[in-house]
């Protein structure tokens, strides 16, 4: 082979390359737009309830107040979650995630979330579990 037939099966290789790439990023965008979406839902459902929080106790419970203080923190940890899921492995913002952390920390170690993450993060996945006791809470692994 001549050097032209270098250069074209080089730049086909450096086709398929950027084609391979361009199609995994494509499918961790559409990834975490499904995320987002879900999380959308989610607040939605629960922004409905605490419009109307007798529905809240529907689900919930007879104490009325303390569904509405439940779910309120159920969408903020849902949010912290989230931007735990499009931080980690998507990358979507690496520039800033080590601020995110200090301000998410802070934000954690609020009594009400405190307590609403002892109280609920058995429904989370072991990797979220870890990153909130571990990088959030400075603590080893928990039970």
């Amino acid at each position: 082979m001549g050097i032209p037939e270098w250069i074209a099966v080089i730049s086909i290789l450096v086709a398929l390359i950027s084609i391979a790439i361009q199609q995994h990023l494509s499918r961790q965008q559409s990834k975490a737009e499904a995320l987002i979406k879900i999380c959308e839902s989610n607040r939605d459902l629960i922004a409905f309830g605490l419009r109307q929080p007798k529905l809240l106790t529907i689900i919930g419970g007879e104490d009325e107040a303390w569904e509405v203080h439940r779910r309120y923190c159920q969408l903020w940890l849902n949010q912290v979650e989230l931007m735990f899921r499009l931080s980690r492995p998507l990358s979507l913002m690496p520039e800033h995630w080590e601020g995110t952390k200090r301000d998410l920390r802070g934000f954690m170690q609020i009594e009400a979330m405190h307590q609403h993450w002892l109280e609920n993060r058995k429904h989370y996945g072991d990797d979220f579990q870890r990153f909130v006791n571990q990088e959030l809470y400075g603590k080893a692994e928990q039970p």
